[in-house]
Order: C-alpha cells, then sequence, then structure tokens
C-alpha cells in the first residue's frame, strides 16, 4: 500500500490567531499560540460554550503552523455524518491536526476508534 500524501491546502484566508479577540479567553489564545513550540505539551484541548472562539482557534492554528512553513489540516467533525472516519489515515503524517467538535463523534465506535488511532500515531511521530 502507498503512502497517502497530504494535499497542500491552505487555511482559510482572514482567521488567524492575530484577529482573534480573547476576551475572557486569553488563555486559550496564549496556549494556542505557544502549541507549534510546545514539546512538552503537544495536545491544546478547548472546551467551552458555543460562539466563544474554539473554532476561530483552530483555524487560526492551522493558519499559523502554515505560515511556519508546517503541515496541517482541519477536521470539522460536525461533518463527521458526510465523511469517512477513513479520512484520518495519514493525519499522523501533519505536524498538526485540528480536530472541531469532537464531542459530536462520541458513541460512534468507527469514529472512536480512527480519532484514538490517529493521536496515538501523531503523539508517536511528534505531531500536534
Amino acid at each position: 500500500m502507498s503512502e497517502q500524501l497530504a494535499l497542500p491546502l491552505r487555511p482559510l484566508p482572514g482567521v488567524t490567531l492575530e484577529d482573534f479577540y480573547p476576551g475572557p479567553n486569553a488563555q486559550a489564545l496564549e496556549a494556542a499560540q505557544g502549541l507549534p513550540f510546545n514539546e512538552h505539551h503537544p495536545l491544546l484541548y478547548l472546551s467551552g460554550p458555543s460562539d466563544t472562539g474554539k473554532t476561530h482557534l483552530l483555524l487560526g492554528l492551522c493558519e499559523r503552523a502554515h505560515r511556519l512553513g508546517l503541515r496541517s489540516a482541519y477536521l470539522p467533525l460536525a461533518e463527521a455524518d458526510s465523511l469517512s472516519p477513513e479520512i484520518t489515515h495519514g493525519l499522523e503524517q501533519l505536524d498538526l491536526v485540528a480536530l472541531d467538535d469532537v464531542y459530536l463523534i462520541g458513541g460512534q465506535a468507527v469514529w472512536e476508534r480512527a480519532l484514538f488511532a490517529l493521536f496515538n500515531a501523531l503523539m508517536a511521530q511528534g505531531g500536534r
């Protein structure tokens, strides 16, 4: 089987960490800004109510990674019903994988196994 190659897709234009208004979420922004460089904490989990900027931070992280010459992917799990869990295959080769709305795949064993395998593979490869 050949290795899957990641497409060099760019993040959405105009969504950056720099244009995120932190308000009470300054700590989340600070954690996101340091993620690509933090070898001791390769995982960032954002949790909170709707409309607090979690998606903006994830997209901003992907944009920052792109500017730094890193390979990244944003996976909106709100669209999991129209995606196959196989979309995760090969993502461990990237430097950063941003998973949005992870809670939406709870109870879906195929998705849960795919994300568990992706997480373990990313950690083994030194990804974020």
